[in-house]
């Protein structure tokens, strides 16, 4: 006989069910707003990922003017937004860290921050003398270090784990140093498509064909006015030596009727080396470098060397002029000078009206 309930049982019965079912509906939906919040968290974790960025950051602290090598940096992920804009990725892609001097020794940083050199598998530290050469000793003898075109070092000092931008570093051959200066040129034939940036040589070219290099591998910048580059005006940013060559070039070249200074563009800078620069200077403008208190020890005594090794140069160019009178020499220097400053203040006018 099958059992019966009364109408409390059954109503009970009832409620619990109905009890059981929305516990159950809340229960899912408890489940599916937790999947949703977690599915949300995982996208937004992947779009972060997606997003972030490698950078190229210190291992170490650097100081200003300090050799870097590939072995003092690492790479880090970190969010797009927070990477400086132009930030390197990769020591592969800013493969200009790994330094080796001429002969190709390679030169890393110890973790104790000493500078070596490898030379047929043996390292050997490296010392920084007064004028800020680095020596190694080899055999009992000290070994002036002749540092690649790729050697770079910091502009600035640096914490460890900064992101390395380009700016922050520059080669050692265009290091500031006290007597750096940039140097307005107007008397340059400059090639038709010369900009801001491009490496070039400047160099003397005389009647009879000699062709000498004044200065080699320098960055020039191009100034505008109104919007447009100067046709006959650039910026090279030079040390103390090389202005005097430059003005000593410049008289010359003012002095010898059908000579020309000029420059001319590396076709591809990073991969070519510089030129070795063959200019001489005249006695006179030799006398004035090496009075000069501007003047580093290092760079006088390099420029009389060159002077005493290389004279057969300079009596080439004199006697391109050796026919010339005195008055009319300084007649042309005078002419060349006046123009000069016309063009200069030309051009000033121009940058200054926004023309």
């Amino acid at each position: 006989m099958a059992s019966t309930m009364n109408p409390l049982e059954r109503k009970a019965r009832a409620s619990f069910i109905k009890g059981f079912f929305i516990a159950l509906l809340i229960g899912i939906l408890i489940i599916a707003f937790l999947a949703l919040q977690l599915f949300n968290k995982i996208t937004e974790e992947k779009k972060r990922v997606a997003s972030q960025k490698t950078v190229l950051v210190l291992k170490k602290n650097v100081t200003s003017g300090e050799i870097l090598t590939s072995n003092m940096f690492t790479t880090l992920k970190v969010d797009a937004e927070m990477a400086p804009t132009g930030s390197v990725d990769s020591v592969s892609k800013f493969n200009r860290f790994m330094v080796a001097d001429l002969n190709g020794n390679e030169i890393t940083t110890l973790a104790d921050g000493t500078k070596v050199i490898t030379v047929n598998g043996q390292q050997y530290p490296l010392t920084k003398d007064a004028n800020g050469d680095y020596t190694y000793a080899l055999n009992g003898q000290s070994v002036k270090v002749a540092f690649g075109e790729s050697t770079f070092v910091a502009k600035i000092s640096l914490g460890k784990g900064t992101p390395i931008i380009p700016d922050m570093v520059t080669v050692i051959s265009e290091q500031a140093t006290n007597d750096l200066r940039e140097q307005e040129y107007n008397m340059i034939a400059l090639p038709s498509d010369l900009k801001t940036d491009d490496t070039v040589d400047v160099r003397l070219r005389l009647p009879n064909g000699a062709d000498y290099v004044v200065l080699s591998k320098k960055k020039v910048k191009v100034p505008e006015a109104g919007g447009n580059q100067s046709y006959s005006t650039v910026s090279l940013n030079l040390n103390e030596t090389e202005i005097l060559l430059m003005s000593a070039a410049i008289i010359d070249y003012y002095k010898i009727q059908g000579s020309k200074i000029y420059i001319n563009k590396y076709t591809d800078p990073g991969l070519q080396k510089a030129s070795i620069f063959t200019y001489i200077p005249s006695e006179d403008a030799l006398r004035v470098i090496n009075k000069d208190p501007n003047q580093l020890a290092k760079a006088k005594a390099a420029l009389v060397e060159l002077y005493q090794t290389s004279s057969e140069f300079r009596k080439q160019i004199d006697g391109s002029y050796a026919g010339t009178d005195q008055t009319t020499l300084n007649g042309q220097v005078s002419a060349g000078t006046t123009s000069e400053v016309n063009t200069q203040i030309n051009l000033r006018k121009q940058i200054m009206d926004g023309k």
